[in-house]
């Protein structure tokens, strides 16, 4: 969980709780909401933004897709600040330093929504000019080992609610991906319509249905 926490400065208003309060009563899969101001550091200086904490069930936050979960509530709710989704007992554990903003007062009913979120994903065409575009954008950074290229949809039961072209830059543990993720971002736009994101990491999520659209080979970027 996010760190330093402190009690909120920033009042929500008798509207934005009613709306909050009424979107909360309709779900079946948050417990508990909780209202908190974050302390973070900027170029600037120290500063404070402002978060509400989603308590989900212990285990059903192991097994679900969180992510999805929570992306999907921010698309749909009239929500306040950042939304963040936690276990239940972690945000059980700020309640008293934040503003409770809504909590389950009892079994949730039947017919409630479930907001079954979760992202699905396919592979992509990857046609020569892209294919040559992507390897310009990262061949000059040893580092980088492979690009993936997805079409994510984020989903609520079958209905779907946002969909977008991502590329996944691969480099070594030991390495950094250097310039190649803001390259990538300009040379995709190029061939990208409508919502694209860009990210780095050492390895792909297994979910994740992707076309290979730069591998650099074995042997290159040693020294």
């Amino acid at each position: 969980m996010r760190s330093p926490l402190h009690p909120p400065t920033e009042e929500l208003t008798a509207d934005q709780l009613a709306d909050m309060r009424t979107y909360f009563d309709g779900q079946s899969r948050i417990d508990l909401v909780v209202w908190v101001a974050h302390e973070h550091r900027t170029e600037s200086g120290p500063d404070v933004d402002h978060h509400l904490l989603l308590g989900l069930d212990d285990e059903a936050y192991a097994e679900l897709d969180v992510a999805a979960i929570a992306f999907g509530i921010e698309q749909e709710a009239p929500l306040a600040g950042w939304v963040d989704l936690y276990p239940l007992s972690e945000v059980e554990d700020v309640r008293e330093i934040g503003t409770v903003v809504w909590e389950r007062d009892a079994p949730p009913a039947a017919g409630l929504d479930p907001l079954d979120f979760h992202y699905t994903y396919e592979a992509v065409e990857t046609p020569r000019d892209l294919v040559a575009s992507v390897r310009w954008a990262v061949e000059d950074e040893p580092s980088v080992r492979r690009v993936e290229l997805s079409r994510e949809r984020l989903r609520k039961g079958e209905l779907e609610v946002f969909t977008a072209f991502r590329a996944y830059v691969l480099y070594d543990e030991a390495g950094t991906p250097g310039r190649s993720v803001n390259r990538l971002s300009d040379v995709l736009g190029e061939f990208v319509t409508g919502n694209m994101g860009v990210g780095a990491g050492h390895s792909l999520d297994a979910r994740v249905i992707a076309t290979t659209a730069y591998e650099r080979a074995a042997e290159e970027g040693r020294t």
